[in-house]
């Protein structure tokens, strides 16, 4: 399984499913620690703190990282859509300066591709599957507007808005591929986890206080994980951005 099918496969799962699992796997670790590891002395709580302190704040480092940058992606693609949808709104305004009848088949057209994109790209984005940058509405746009007896300016102006949601559509297409390479984050997911075992080796304290600490800290890395998953795909699982701009669109063009 490649990258981007691994990264569908687990939007697949429902994020409160997956906090649940991650509720139980820190438990789990949690309890191991307390099982396994005997009340350390001063002196080796030390010399473990000093051994695994620094990798433990790196890596937690690079998960807050790639959390911020995932969550930042999503919220980007999120305006992004508004932005597409404003767009074809602005298109069938300009088409008012065409004659009557095409001024109507533009309206049509303009509806038709907002049903599209809600009907057939979203759900296909959600499955990880990428968007043709042309679509037969766009195409049948740009020819109208080829043709059209007007001043040269409002031509013009069409077609910045044509090109503006060409460019749109494009960077809609590009986020179908997950913005975190998921093979490393779960390589680095994995070695976090266990630099928050080893570290909670060398917790001081009654049994109860360790298992606690211990297990919130494997659920926070855990449930950050999840976050990321699901800000790494915006079309895809629990958290993604929704259609509601286009079937405004639809809904105003009626």
């Amino acid at each position: 399984m490649n990258d981007t099918g691994l990264a569908y496969a687990m939007s697949q799962i429902p994020l409160h499913v997956g906090v649940v699992a991650a509720s139980l796997v820190a438990a789990a670790v949690a309890f191991s620690v307390g099982r396994s590891v005997p009340r350390p002395s001063p002196a080796s709580v030390v010399r473990r703190a000093a051994a695994v302190g620094l990798p433990l704040v790196f890596l937690g480092s690079l998960l807050f990282l790639a959390l911020a940058r995932s969550w930042a992606h999503f919220d980007a693609l999120e305006a992004e859509t508004e932005r597409e949808a404003t767009a074809l709104l602005a298109l069938e305004r300009q088409a008012r300066q065409l004659r009557p009848e095409a001024h109507t088949e533009a309206r049509v057209l303009v509806a038709a591709y907002a049903r599209r994109v809600v009907d057939e790209e979203f759900p296909a984005m959600a499955r990880g599957e990428r968007p043709s940058t042309h679509t037969p509405e766009l195409e049948a746009l740009t020819n109208l507007w080829v043709r059209a007896a007007v001043a040269p300016e409002y031509v013009t102006r069409a077609h910045d808005t044509l090109d503006t949601l060409y460019a749109l559509r494009r960077t809609r297409a590009a986020a179908v591929d997950p913005f975190v390479s998921h093979r490393a984050f779960l390589l680095g997911l994995l070695l976090l986890v266990a630099s928050v075992r080893e570290a909670s080796e060398v917790l001081l304290g009654p049994p109860g206080l360790r298992f606690v600490l211990t297990a919130l800290v494997v659920l926070v890395v855990l449930t950050g994980a999840l976050l990321v998953n699901q800000f790494s795909l915006p079309f895809a699982g629990d958290l993604s951005v929704d259609t509601d701009a286009f079937v405004d669109v639809v809904n105003e063009l009626r």
